[in-house]
């Protein structure tokens, strides 16, 4: 009960920095787009990989939300919170990314071969979700000032003619204003994840005990079950690396609290003095 705790407050307080990092990131570290000055590249989406990697979806979403939240309060809402929806739709096209690829096909698990598809595909997919978002609301409503989609054709006829030197119509505009931007942005997010945490704050880290019992999630069986039998400590060393199952893990620990009560019962029995 202690260490569920001990490990709850352990990932409120890592999520409540890792949101603020990410708020930091998302207002004060920017590179502009000298083609859309609306478009800036920042790594406040690296703190939701990060948090994803660490607590899974759950962990993820809440850096989101929460920096989003915060992003509202230190900007206001303006344009009918555009910047601040763009941006949260933004972390949401990497968090379903990276949970396709990481928990449906498993492909982070199968080298670094798949791990480098799984980040081409996750910038498709950002790429993709972002190139249709704008072309429907994001951008017309932000150079507009109003709300307003694709259907204001006097919005879209000003976009058109501001714009003209790339492309002759808004589809063609968008497609070249959007598609190398979000495919760069998703390029840059997730090297720096996987530069920064997978090989030097994963690899630091992994072997630091208190980094494996409440971030990581790696905990030995053996250490658990002090007493266990030999045959299962064989049979299941560890609980996977990652481990985002809390039932899997609670059932592990009910297991290994049976078995030592058992082989604690069986000690009794062998040092009860026979009549």
């Amino acid at each position: 009960m202690k260490r569920n705790i001990s490990q709850i407050i352990t990932r409120m307080t890592t999520i409540a920095i890792l949101s603020a990092l990410g708020t930091v990131l998302m207002l004060f570290v920017k590179i502009p787009n000298p083609i859309s000055p609306w478009l800036e590249i920042e790594f406040s989406d690296t703190i939701i990989l990060v948090g994803y990697a660490l607590y899974g979806l759950p962990g993820a979403l809440s850096i989101a939300l929460i920096k989003t939240f915060f992003s509202f309060l230190y900007q206001g809402v303006g344009y009918f919170a555009i910047g601040q929806i763009a941006a949260l739709l933004t972390s949401l096209s990497f968090i379903l990314g990276i949970y396709i690829f990481s928990r449906v096909l498993h492909w982070f698990k199968k080298g670094l071969k798949y791990r480098i598809l799984s980040y081409v595909f996750i910038g498709i997919i950002v790429t993709v979700i972002m190139t249709v978002a704008n072309f429907i609301f994001i951008t017309p409503t932000f150079i507009s000032g109003q709300w307003a989609t694709f259907y204001n054709s006097d919005i879209i006829a000003g976009i058109e003619r501001d714009y003209a030197e790339y492309g002759s119509n808004y589809v063609l505009i968008t497609i070249v204003l959007y598609v190398p931007f979000n495919l760069v942005k998703a390029f840059i997010v997730q090297f720096v994840y996987e530069i920064v945490f997978n090989r030097l704050i994963f690899v630091l880290f992994k072997n630091n005990d208190f980094v494996q019992k409440y971030f990581i999630g790696t905990i030995e069986k053996k250490k658990i079950c002090s007493n266990g039998n030999k045959k299962n400590r064989k049979k299941n060393k560890k609980v996977p690396d990652i481990c985002r199952d809390e039932c899997e893990l609670n059932s592990l620990l009910e297991s290994c609290k049976k078995e030592d009560n058992k082989q604690e019962k069986i000690s009794k029995n062998k040092n009860r003095p026979r009549k």
